[in-house]
């Protein structure tokens, strides 16, 4: 996923949000901020 949007917008909570909902239902997840 690729977040394009301006800075202070929550990019990194809603990244990080998604992330573990992928990571509860099952998948593996890498984050690089």
């Amino acid at each position: 996923m690729l977040l394009l949007v301006p800075p202070g917008v929550g990019k990194t909570h809603m990244a990080v949000a998604l992330g573990r909902e992928a990571i509860v239902t099952g998948y593996s997840v890498l984050f690089t901020p």
